[in-house]
């Protein structure tokens, strides 16, 4: 029983001297935290490392970013003083386009200056003799002198007198005074293909078209201006003023006229100063005075125009045939002949918004769209009845 005893404090002994070896042998110290700060001086020391690398990486960067700034601001401004001579180069250019369009002034611009300049003259003696070398083509330094010219203003004068019949027709950059002057009419371009010519009133750009009036405010009222005749040798130009202008006739807005024997009813919803938007049979139309358009009253095609424009009343009139042709819906490449041969509509093609591109008679190709009339010989008209997404109808009238 003792040997036991002695036998198992032997064994106990021995085992904790095993165990202390076990344990020296594993971390090879007696002390825990020592044998952490063992571990942790590797990490510690990459850690320092990592960080002076890191910062002599931003040292790089910063010499990099520092350089690419000056080089940068090295480009911008040469791209800079760059701009400045385009710019200089364009300033230059747009300054000579200017020269020259002062030089060129719109037509109309330089009928309203000669305007002003013509009442300067009637002024001055000094400036009448100017007008007149300007208008002779004599150097201002060869005009004779103001006390020469003394008859000058009664000569301007008289060029700007009314019109008379069997005077000479107004060129372009001639005036015509009317009612005590106080209506001027200054010719800026004759347009005898058309029948009309282009002019300023008053101040104001107008087209005014041979036997349409134009109806302005004059010191006695109104005057209405109307062009008698345009050729290669002048316009004639006449106006009748205050009381010897009639009482205005047609219908104002908000009135209705009835043509063609009550079939074709015309209502103005609003009258201008020289157009009118009416409304012929529930077809809206916009027409200037002089203008036309055709509407379809039943099996009759009716030709409507606005003749006038008077102080707020629009005068409208109609003419009505049943001698009427009707093409088919013609799609792209296709054609009609209408009107017993007189007209031959050839479709080219359809566009989207609504419109095509025809010829009529093999002439030029031309826009039409739905509603507009072309008016053709013998006093009839071809009109655009409908332009679809694919095709285009027509129609063709004679009132003879």
């Amino acid at each position: 029983m003792n040997e036991l005893k002695i036998f198992s404090a032997l064994g106990a002994l021995i085992f904790i001297l095993l165990l202390g070896a076990m344990w020296r042998g594993l971390f090879g110290q007696d002390d825990p935290k020592a044998m952490m700060a063992e571990q942790i001086a590797p990490v510690t020391a990459s850690v320092e490392a990592l960080d002076g690398r890191l910062a002599e990486a931003q040292a790089r960067f910063d010499g990099q970013l520092a350089e690419m700034q000056g080089d940068m601001e090295a480009r911008l401004a040469a791209v800079q003083e760059a701009m400045d001579g385009k710019l200089a180069g364009l300033q230059g250019a747009l300054d000579g386009l200017s020269d020259q369009a002062a030089g060129a002034l719109a037509e109309e611009d330089l009928a309203g200056l000669r305007a002003r300049v013509e009442e300067l003259a009637l002024q001055s003696g000094e400036l009448s003799a100017m007008v007149a070398a300007l208008g002779s083509g004599v150097a201002p330094s060869e005009a004779p002198a103001a006390t020469e010219m003394a008859s000058a203003p009664a000569t301007a004068a008289a060029e700007e007198v009314e019109e008379e019949p069997g005077a000479p027709g107004l060129m372009p950059g001639q005036t015509a005074l009317f009612d005590e002057g106080s209506v001027r009419v200054f010719v800026s371009r004759l347009d005898p293909g058309t029948d009309s010519l282009r002019a300023s009133i008053n101040g104001e750009r107008k087209t005014l078209r041979e036997g349409i009036g134009r109806t302005v405010a004059a010191a006695n009222g109104h005057c209405r201006i109307t062009l008698d005749g345009v050729s290669g040798n002048g316009a004639l130009i006449s106006a009748l003023c205050g009381d010897e202008l009639p009482a205005a006739e047609g219908i104002s807005a908000g009135e209705t006229a009835m043509l063609n024997d009550g079939s074709l009813r015309v209502f103005a919803s609003r009258v201008t100063e020289d157009a009118a938007r009416i409304s012929a049979n529930g077809n809206d139309l916009f027409l200037d005075a002089g203008d036309r358009a055709t509407v379809m009253v039943g099996e009759e095609s009716c030709r409507v125009t606005l003749a006038q424009v008077d102080r707020g009343h629009a005068q409208v009139g109609a003419e009505c045939t049943d001698a009427v042709w009707h093409s088919e819906e013609l799609l792209a490449g296709e054609a009609a002949i209408l009107g017993d041969g007189a007209a031959r509509v050839f479709v080219s093609f359809v566009q989207p918004d609504g419109s095509a591109r025809i010829a009529v008679n093999g002439l030029s190709l031309s826009t039409a769209r739905g509603g507009e009339t072309t008016e053709m010989a013998e006093n009839c008209d071809l009109t655009t009845q409908d332009v679809s997404r694919r095709a285009a109808q027509f129609s063709f009238a004679c009132y003879n």
